[in-house]
């Protein structure tokens, strides 16, 4: 029998499954990096999937003000960053999100 992971090594591993969805991962891939990488069966993976599921959904399920907010900081870093590298076509993109999150087009 394998030997129990402590909670960090467990959120350590949840943390790279959500790399790996990300980057667009499949549940199958998932299963395929963590046989490889750890040596768990898919059933594991699937427990780590869940909770993966559910730190996401507790993120997203926030006061909606206080998200709003953040997102408001997120544009207007790729705003900045886009007028730094003159990517104009990008920060009027941002700026438009940014607007429409504001509710300020009504």
């Amino acid at each position: 029998m394998a030997a129990r992971i402590g909670k960090d090594e467990k959120q350590r591993r949840v943390n790279e499954l959500r790399k790996l969805k990300q980057k667009g991962a499949t549940t199958s891939d998932c299963y395929v990096f963590a046989a490889e990488h750890w040596g768990i069966a898919s059933r594991t993976c699937d427990a780590y999937l869940h909770e993966l599921s559910r730190q996401i959904y507790e993120v997203f399920n926030r006061e909606r003000p206080q998200y709003t907010a953040e997102l408001l900081e997120v544009l207007h870093a790729l705003i900045k960053k886009a007028h730094d590298t003159n990517q104009m076509g990008a920060a009027v993109a941002a700026v438009t999100q940014a607007i429409k999150l504001a509710k300020l087009d009504q």
